[in-house]
């Protein structure tokens, strides 16, 4: 009676081993397509609020296992967590980074656009003299 109880409980664990490392062959295949690696990532980008707001085009290519980054963000800080969120979507990932930081200023502390008061297109329109700087 001894040697069935044992018989059986090296048979469950036994199974329970091989289930645990199908789970794992299961989660890392959903990722293997370059459709898949690309959706992940821009799901990841967009669910930043800083980010989600940017354009950032992904490219994948899950065979090489390497994405690649392209947009314009305004800071420096963004570009890099926009790098650290692509390499965190899978493990040992290469993101090529061709996210361009251009930060958004006002020149002389005026909007560009159409001014609304008078007195603002009066200025703008001394802007635009020759000569003027």
């Amino acid at each position: 009676m001894r040697f069935l109880l044992t018989l059986s409980l090296a048979g469950v664990l036994a199974l329970t081993s091989c289930s645990t490392s199908t789970t794992t062959a299961n989660t890392e295949r959903r990722v293997t397509t370059s459709a898949d690696l690309e959706r992940l990532i821009k799901d990841r980008l967009a669910a930043d609020p800083q980010l989600s707001a940017r354009k950032v085009d992904v490219d994948a290519d899950a065979e090489k296992n390497q994405v690649t980054l392209k947009g314009t963000v305004p800071s420096e800080q963004l570009r890099l967590r926009a790098v650290e969120l692509a390499k965190a979507a899978r493990n040992g990932v290469a993101v090529v980074d061709k996210i361009d930081v251009k930060p958004t200023s006002v020149p002389h502390g005026r909007p560009r656009g159409r001014c609304r008061s008078a007195s603002c297109r009066r200025t703008a329109q001394q802007d635009r003299k020759p000569g003027r700087d």
